[in-house]
């Protein structure tokens, strides 16, 4: 349930240790690609220090204000909150209160972190501590379906089509963004299921 995820990491990471690696994704309509072993290593290439690692999407969705996102390095601009990787410590509970508050008054919880990430103003009265919001602008870690080659949505992949090209992004049961050149952790069909059935064959 959307509206539960704040509340529900409030509890979870009171129970494991400051220092530990902690990843939260959607359920249905994610898959995991990769071992534990090699979302270790893709991890170590972040920093993690007082700052959560988001997903990173094509589409400003449920955004206040998309004009206030800073310019990205690749196409995948904007925080999309089906998945993101923390390691435990006090900015960790500090953003979990500050979701979940967010997400208890009513607030959808990907605005609420497009709040945090681009320090709108609607979003200060549910921040507390000085934790940083960070996007996997290279899908090293999440790789985002709207608008891709994966999902193939008439009304939004020809806008990317330059980039994505026309081959199958899975060769040998490994799917690679031709784009960043990345092999992501997680594939995360945010912009409908249709094709999920298409890729249980396949990965």
């Amino acid at each position: 349930e959307k509206g539960g995820k704040g509340p529900a990491l409030v509890r979870f990471i009171e129970q494991i240790p400051d220092g530990d690696l902690l990843f939260m994704v959607d359920a249905s309509d994610v898959f995991v690609l990769r071992d534990q072993a090699a979302l270790a290593q893709v991890v170590e290439g972040y920093d993690l220090t007082g700052t959560i690692l988001f997903m990173a999407e094509r589409n400003c969705w449920m955004a206040p204000d998309c004009g206030r996102y800073p310019p990205s390095p690749t196409t995948y601009r904007y925080a999309n909150s089906g998945g993101f990787v923390l390691r435990n410590g006090q900015h960790a509970r500090d953003f979990s209160i500050s979701w979940s508050n967010c997400i208890q008054a009513g607030e959808d919880d990907q605005r609420c972190i497009h709040y945090f990430f681009t320090g709108h103003p609607s979003g200060m009265r549910f921040r507390t501590g000085t934790f940083k919001i960070a996007l996997d602008y290279h899908c090293k870690v999440f790789q985002s379906g709207w608008g891709t080659y994966i999902e193939r949505n008439p009304s939004a992949y020809p806008r990317f089509a330059a980039q994505d090209g026309t081959t199958p992004w899975v060769q040998n049961g490994i799917l690679t963004n031709p784009e960043t050149k990345t092999q992501p952790v997680f594939l995360h069909f945010n912009g409908g299921k249709t094709h999920v059935g298409e890729y249980h064959g396949q990965l």
